[in-house]
């Protein structure tokens, strides 16, 4: 099950261009500036939220240097994103438990709620350069895809981005799973 693998470790080689040719499609969804969740909401009748797995780990060298921070613990906090009872989304937040600021704690015991409604109403709320990457077939990421939907017969694409509320930075990155619309 796919317990066994998380957390998914989601090292990659980011950048703020495909390495590839990518469809006007898919472009539009790994560099979709507004919230996915709406962006979700509006192509699908029913979503919603799963969570797979909340715990604390230490940043690794690459996310140190995102947050541009001291080795630090961080709150981990992994989900699929349904659309239409398929999983279209694995979503990953990084926040660190240090100096979280009031304004922000709730962000840190969302339950089933999507990020994504609640980052976007924060008043000030800034967004960072979208990175984005692939995962090949045999990553944790693809294993993942295969535990909760189908295996994937494709690389599937991913993106990043750190928000600031309050001088509180977390990382946000999204996997598009096989059956997304980013795809289609």
């Amino acid at each position: 099950m796919y317990q066994d693998i998380l957390p998914l470790s989601l090292e990659g080689d980011w950048r703020s261009e495909p390495v590839k040719p990518i469809t006007d499609t898919l472009s539009g969804w790994l560099f979709e500036s507004g919230s996915l969740t709406q962006k979700l909401k509006n192509n699908c009748a029913s979503f919603r939220v799963k969570i797979l797995a909340k715990h604390e780990r230490e940043l690794s060298e690459g996310e140190l240097a995102l947050f541009d921070c001291k080795q630090q613990a961080v709150q981990v906090r992994e989900v699929l994103l349904y659309c239409d009872d398929k999983p279209w989304v694995y979503a990953q937040t990084l926040m660190p438990l240090a100096n979280v600021p009031e304004s922000v704690v709730k962000l840190t015991t969302l339950g089933e709620k999507p990020l994504g409604e609640m980052i976007f109403n924060e008043p000030g709320m800034t967004r960072s350069l979208i990175e984005v990457t692939q995962f090949d077939l045999q990553s944790s990421v693809a294993m993942l895809a295969a535990e909760v939907d189908k295996k994937p017969t494709h690389p599937l694409w991913a993106r990043r981005s750190c928000f600031t509320v309050d001088g509180y930075s977390l990382l946000v990155a999204e996997v598009y799973l096989p059956c997304a619309a980013a795809y289609l």
